[in-house]
């Protein structure tokens, strides 16, 4: 290990470009990190490893944003690596006003290039503009589109600066909670990845058009599935990045200790939260929050999918170009790890992407595999965080065939659980030789008794259902072998003690 962390460094000929964001209000100064290397993918590990918000990656380097102690901590730690470095150069890009005088000593060679966007890129449609896109939706198609505000459906509060988070409803007979498979895509729980709001807009007015348009697909696919969109889950953070510095990534929660803000929503979800979720720093671009679910965003997250279960969940992101599977730290059976795997590379075929595992644990798509479904990855989508909007578009165009896909995907084993009286009951589901480690479940939901779940093609498994006040049943179901499209329903009748 030692020979190869020293092989590691000696690898490593890297230059440090910083730019200086303006400052936020109520906030430290943000800073942007070039550091290129010969080994970039193994460096990006490294400085995750150490904390730092590894932003993005690429053939000659990585970029990571940091605050003023991030920074400097960041310049001792590649000064101690000389003479493997080849030069450190500051690049200001905004006012000096209000950021650490003495970093500026640190560094020669200081220039003033047109090196970051000083807002975000035009086209792009804000939050005013994205609610009310959603509201026309759903005054266009009453019977297909339903906006739903999560904090008042779930009783959350609002969030810190007064903000709801909205989702759509995409179904047919959509004012009705109906028995049919649910499917969360969500988007921008990280404010300054302006790209995904517009991924999830574009989508679902595509998917609407192709339902009116009489797509023989979408039609069958809207009347036995509801889908859910959330353009924006870090309301206050995506306003914020429109409004004073749009490089902000956390919300907008203040730490009465530190006089810090923000949390880092994809770090407040319970997998792996204590051990590896993020920063315990609120300084960091990573900080997880105080405690789990903490913050109103995530607890509204876990409300809407505890009310549905649902059996897919996209989580988008930017940037990478990458499908997330599986944890990051928290070990999962390794029968369960290689199907989840194998299913995101199967999905990121259809985008041209690679994949990695997560960067941390405590992220949303975690949560849904630890309670939900297997079939739940992070996409990291483009390149950067606000391309120019000509870009953003053929990046979506990109990424659509991968949405669809994901769609499309048959659940290899659903059915129902009721009593002998024909009730739906929320049965706890357990598969034996598939034994989790970290407290997950897989229950059925109580509204319909209905269940899914995404285990290995053309195996044999045998399910146990388990309810309060009923005997349990073992069943032995053997899958179809065709992984995309396979499906098997079983429903299961719990009769009482």
């Amino acid at each position: 290990m030692k020979l190869a962390f020293t092989l590691l460094i000696a690898a490593l000929l890297f230059v440090a470009t910083f730019g200086f964001l303006e400052e936020a209000k109520g906030g430290e100064p943000l800073h942007v990190v070039r550091v290129t290397s010969k080994t970039p993918y193994i460096l990006s590990k490294l400085l995750r490893s150490r904390a730092y918000d590894v932003v993005a990656h690429d053939e000659k380097g990585v970029n990571v944003i940091t605050s003023d102690k991030s920074l400097k901590q960041l310049y001792y730690y590649t000064k101690s690596r000389q003479p493997f470095i080849a030069n450190i150069q500051l690049l200001d890009t905004r006012e000096q006003s209000g950021v650490n005088n003495d970093l500026y000593t640190l560094f020669t060679n200081i220039t003033m290039p047109n090196y970051l966007a000083k807002s975000v890129p035009e086209g792009y449609r804000d939050f005013a503009k994205i609610t009310a896109i959603l509201k026309n939706l759903g005054d266009r198609y009453p019977d297909l589109v339903n906006i739903i505000d999560l904090n008042k459906q779930y009783g959350t509060g609002l969030t810190v600066d007064g903000n709801s988070i909205y989702a759509i409803k995409i179904s047919t007979n959509v004012k009705q909670n109906l028995d049919k498979d649910n499917v969360l895509i969500a988007s921008c729980h990280h404010s300054r990845e302006t790209i995904t709001p517009e991924i999830a807009l574009i989508f679902a007015q595509d998917l609407i058009d192709r339902y009116t348009s009489g797509d023989a697909t979408i039609v069958k696919l809207l009347q036995t599935t509801q889908i859910f969109v959330i353009p924006v889950v870090n309301v206050d953070g995506f306003k914020y990045t429109y409004e004073k510095n749009n490089w902000w990534r956390k919300n907008r929660k203040l730490d009465e200790t530190t006089k810090e803000y923000g949390v880092d929503l994809n770090r407040n979800y319970d997998l792996g939260w204590e051990d590896c979720g993020g920063s315990k720093e609120p300084s960091s671009e990573i900080y997880r929050g105080p405690s789990v679910l903490s913050e109103v965003e995530t607890q509204a997250i876990v409300a809407l999918s505890k009310d549905y279960s649902f059996s897919k969940v996209l989580d988008f992101h930017s940037s990478g170009r990458e499908v997330l599977t599986a944890y990051t730290c928290t070990k999962m059976p390794e029968v369960m790890r290689k199907y989840i795997v194998d299913r995101g590379m199967e999905l990121m075929k259809y985008a041209s992407y690679g994949h990695r595992v997560p960067s941390d644990d405590g992220e949303h798509q975690e949560h849904q595999i630890k309670h939900h479904t297997s079939y739940s990855f992070l996409v990291e989508t483009g390149t950067s965080f606000q391309p120019a909007y000509t870009e953003c578009l053929q990046e979506v165009k990109r990424v659509l065939p991968l949405i669809y896909h994901f769609l499309n995907v048959s659940i290899p084993l659903k059915g129902h659980v009721k009593n002998t009286h024909n009730q739906s009951l929320e049965a706890r589901i357990s598969v034996k030789g598939i034994d989790w480690l970290a407290g997950e479940t897989r229950r059925s939901n109580p509204r319909f008794g209905a269940y899914h779940l995404f285990l290995p093609a053309g195996a044999t498994f045998n399910v146990t259902f388990e309810a309060a006040g009923y005997q349990s049943q073992d069943i032995s179901v053997t899958l179809s072998k065709d992984a995309q499209y396979g499906s098997v329903t079983k429903d299961v009748v719990l009769k009482e003690l």
